[in-house]
């Protein structure tokens, strides 16, 4: 664990090496405030924030700091007409602000590696805590309260502020035991958990003796619960919970007792007893004041202010003239609800990233507990969102969250969005996309995912799976850990990020599919409308076809149009392994798409009713697959035009029974009625199996089917036409079948997935680099 030393200190380094002692600057700063000498503490923060955002070098975190002060700088002062009582309201929004930066810098730490630097700082801010509280029950420094006739209750030592001494007791104690039980230090956890305790209960805090306690038993369950997973749970892991189960309520009771006893705790609470109820007393008459602001907020708030908030101009209302001490009503007091949706917008997309990095974070399930309890101080007692004590170890913690996700690799991390993406129940919906995750992972790239899992069955589950779809990719954004965003779909996928375009700084990667140039309808139309800036700054568009291209090019006039047939064709199972059909009467046709509209499956069902009523026999049966959302309509008109004995439904099928289904076709129909179909990959695939192709004379289908050599082609929509081509066909010899087969092949060949995939990957490394 070495700082970098070369000519000095690195800037990094310097920084780090100022935030260490933060907290002995502080109780320097309350001895100093305790004579009447000036605070120095502030000033000491402020350089060592300036110093963080001059190494960093982030315009967007300058911007988002500078943008939030600013906007409610101007707020303020119009609901206020006085700049510097609205300057004097931003102090708690300042504090929270340094918790944002402070988790920038420590995430940079994290994932350069220096993850021991965290626990050094937890470390010396846990002792030099533990002094001031000892110096403190030896009648140094500040009582934590004042009793009647000036009686000492409680402790904080040279610390200015006790509630905040508290919070940062918890903090520290709890990165030194995550540390203890994740290294399997036993012995260690058990002694400094009791420690803790002890030095908990002489601040005669509430919030620092039961959190203490809080993680003293739920660190080893979380540890237990981990190992009865992986089968690891032993009879040292049995010996270790029954020391815990019996230590921790021994030492909370002798906790409790000192600071009820020897700490005089129990005067306090027994005068606040005996004049306020149970509620009131346990929340410190936190309460009292909530209601007041509440009722303030409702009764003398414009709708202004309700949005801004009024600075420190609401302590009018409350009986104690000043913040309510829970953070929430502080936030929403102060700057309105704006204020409050950033402020814990901010820690609720922390405690998601922390949750989600679980699977390669050793620490994730403990800081998501740490997370959770910082969030129940909040809105309990206070002084978390807005303490300039605690922002180094809370902000510590956040960072933690990037355990595992370092600075350096070799791989590139691909930042993939798609509002397509197979589940469970539909395993074919967007496979294309999971193809060609498998294919970037499998050329050594990270991919992280924000996807759309399914396609909703509903009006409430469109709008929850696209809601979580916007969430993962804020998520995703705001962590960084990212190389290049690649977004499949230009319409729908690409929306979610316009808000954001100004903050988008990696290179983006558009990948086009056949509904992004003429999408349905006006709102399709209005969203490719309101994504054109971003198409046109992002560095590469991938496009499935030459025909694509040039529409593309036509409509953006972009610099980086890279063809990608669609990923093409896996021909090691896509493969003709059966000869055509010698039964030159009867035969077997295909169709393989979505059941939706513009795939033409209706053309396909009338051509195939005009055949039939034309011939007195049969002379074909048709197999149709695929899901969508006129599966109803689909089967409702084959039982309308007759055609039941005839044709066979069989719904969506697994990719990997595509390829039987293929051979098991004599012809395989595309009947797309889109203008600007955009490769067709379907047809490509029967292609590969041997089978000939009939499809539409559109977009991309016209650049690799060729009349009476690998297929035919029929006008869009034209069932008449179809028809005739399918008779066509019927009458074709076995040779004539056979060269039609044998072309397809070929043509299928220059659309191998291999050589597609690997000139993918190159391109998007370019883009990197």
């Amino acid at each position: 664990m070495r700082l970098k030393i070369g000519r000095g200190l690195s800037v990094y380094g310097i920084i780090f090496c100022l935030i260490v002692p933060y907290l002995l600057v502080d109780s320097v700063n309350g001895a100093l405030i305790r004579e009447g000498g000036p605070s120095i503490s502030s000033i000491y923060k402020f350089i060592i924030l300036a110093l963080i955002l001059v190494y960093l070098s982030r315009r967007t975190l300058v911007l988002f700091v500078g943008g939030v002060m600013l906007t409610y700088f101007a707020a303020h002062s119009l609901i206020l007409s006085n700049p510097v009582e609205a300057a004097k309201g931003l102090v708690l929004l300042s504090k929270f602000l340094a918790i944002v930066i402070l988790f920038v810098f420590f995430k940079k730490v994290v994932r350069k590696g220096n993850e021991n630097w965290i626990h050094v700082l937890a470390i010396v801010s846990f002792v030099i805590l533990a002094i001031n509280l000892l110096l403190g029950a030896m009648g140094y420094g500040y009582p934590q309260y004042v009793g009647a006739g000036g009686q000492w209750i409680g402790a904080r030592g040279f610390i200015f502020t006790g509630n905040e001494m508290a919070s940062a007791v918890v903090f520290s104690s709890a990165l030194i035991l995550m540390r203890f039980i994740i290294k399997e230090q036993r012995r260690a956890f058990l002694v400094f958990a009791v420690v803790n305790v002890g030095i908990s209960a002489l601040s005669t805090s509430k919030v620092a003796i039961l959190s203490s306690l809080i993680l003293f038993l739920a660190f080893p369950i979380i540890d237990g619960i981990a190992r009865k997973n992986r089968r690891t749970f032993n009879r040292d892991d049995r010996r270790f919970f029954i020391m815990v189960a019996v230590i921790a309520p021994l030492a909370g009771f002798a906790g409790i007792h000192h600071a009820l006893y020897k700490m005089h705790l129990i005067a306090r609470l027994a005068y606040n007893y005996a004049h306020n109820d149970l509620v009131t007393v346990a929340f410190s008459s936190r309460n009292v004041w909530a209601a007041q602001s509440m009722k303030a907020f409702v009764s003398q708030y414009s709708f202004f202010e309700w949005i801004f908030g009024t600075g420190k101009q609401w302590w009018m209302y409350i009986s104690g003239t000043k913040l309510v001490e829970i953070d929430v009503i502080d936030m929403l007091m102060t700057y309105g609800i704006v204020g409050v949706t950033i402020v814990y917008g901010f820690f609720t997309v922390l405690l998601c990233g922390a949750w989600r990095s679980r699977q390669r974070n050793p620490y994730a399930i403990h800081i998501t507990l740490m997370l959770l309890l910082a969030l129940g101080i909040s809105v309990t007692s206070g002084h978390i969102v807005y303490s300039g004590i605690t922002a180094p170890l809370l902000a510590a913690i956040m960072a933690l969250t990037f355990s595992g996700v370092r600075e350096k690799s070799g791989e590139i991390r691909l930042l993939l969005i798609s509002n397509m993406y197979p589940s469970r129940n539909q395993p074919s919906y967007g496979i294309f996309v999971q193809n060609f995750v498998e294919a970037m992972a499998g050329r050594g790239m990270e991919i992280i995912r924000a996807v759309i899992r399914g396609r909703g069955r509903n009006v409430v589950e469109k709008i929850w799976k696209y809601s979580r779809f916007v969430f993962e990719i804020y998520m995703g954004l705001f962590e960084g850990n990212y190389d290049v965003i690649y977004v499949h779909y230009a319409t729908h996928s690409l929306l979610p990020l316009v808000p954001a375009r100004s903050f988008i700084r990696k290179p983006l990667v558009i990948n086009f599919h056949g509904s992004d140039l003429s999408p349905y309808g006006p709102v399709g139309r209005k969203i490719l409308d309101l994504n054109c800036d971003l198409i046109r700054r992002a560095a590469m568009l991938v496009v499935p076809s030459d025909f694509f291209r040039n529409k593309v090019a036509e409509k953006y006039n972009h610099p980086n149009i890279y063809i990608s047939y669609s990923g093409g064709i896996d021909l090691s199972c896509f493969t003709p392994e059966r000869e055509p059909g010698v039964d030159q009467e009867t035969i077997t046709i295909g169709y393989v798409s979505r059941i939706d509209r513009y795939k033409g499956w209706d053309v396909l069902l009338k051509a195939l009713h005009k055949i039939k009523n034309e011939r007195s026999e049969n002379g074909f049966k048709a197999i149709l697959v695929g899901g969508g959302e006129e599966m109803d309509s689909l089967e409702s008109m084959i039982a309308a035009l007759g055609l039941e004995a005839d044709v066979s439904y069989i719904g969506p099928v697994l990719q990997t029974a595509l390829p039987a289904m293929y051979r098991s076709f004599d012809i395989f129909i595309f009947p797309t009625v889109r203008t600007d179909e955009s490769l067709g990959l379907v047809g490509l695939e029967a292609m590969a199996c041997g089978v000939p192709v009939i499809g539409s004379n559109t977009g991309g289908l016209s650049g690799y089917i060729r009349e009476g050599e690998n297929g035919f082609l029929f006008e869009p929509g034209n069932f008449l036409e179809l028809a005739e081509k399918i008779a066509m066909f019927r009458k074709l010899s076995l040779s004539e079948r056979q060269s039609l087969s044998q072309q397809a092949v070929r043509t299928a060949g220059q659309y191998d997935s291999v050589a597609a995939y690997e000139g993918l990957a190159m391109a998007i490394r370019e883009v990197v680099k």
